[in-house]
């Protein structure tokens, strides 16, 4: 089970050092994506552990969503309530639906923020670079405005 393609490869870390038979494969794979159209290789990516994270994932313990390198993986909620868990809750896999409306209503509450001020009020467990993603998704859809081309550009409230 793995999920390399054309865009993406995952090797282990004992290419980068040498340490393994085929170290010039690592070499191959830069040269072969340089020559494409880039692409993203994952050191320290072991074998054992792709297939026991495929196993749990063929066992219906652990999911997936997303695609190479966005891949993200979870816990299956029911599996969690099976086991009783009482860990915490957290905002980091949210959907990305869920964390549009998040943007959107503090983009309403506050009608004008950087992207650092809305980070601090929606989350900061949640990745900056999902932030990111929706706010340019938004402002791409014309769901929200942008003020400025650089670090300190400010997404408005338009409706």
């Amino acid at each position: 089970m793995s999920a390399e393609s054309q865009s993406l490869d995952q090797k282990s870390l004992r290419y980068a050092l040498g340490k393994h038979e085929d170290a010039d494969g690592l070499a191959c794979d830069c040269v072969g994506f340089a020559n494409a159209a880039g692409g993203t290789i994952l050191l320290g990516i072991e074998d054992d552990l792709k297939l026991w994270v495929g196993r749990l994932k063929e066992l219906g313990v652990v999911n997936t969503r997303g695609k190479t390198k966005a891949t993200e993986y979870f816990v299956e909620p029911e599996v969690l309530r099976t086991l009783e868990f009482q860990g915490e809750t957290t905002l980091k896999g949210a959907e990305r639906h869920r964390l549009r409306e998040l943007i959107l209503r503090d983009l309403e509450i506050y009608r004008k923020a950087s992207i650092s001020e809305i980070h601090g009020r929606v989350g900061k467990e949640i990745p900056g670079r999902k932030i990111r993603r929706e706010l340019t998704d938004l402002v791409k859809a014309g769901g929200i405005g942008k003020d400025g081309n650089t670090r300190a550009a400010v997404y408005l409230w338009t409706k």
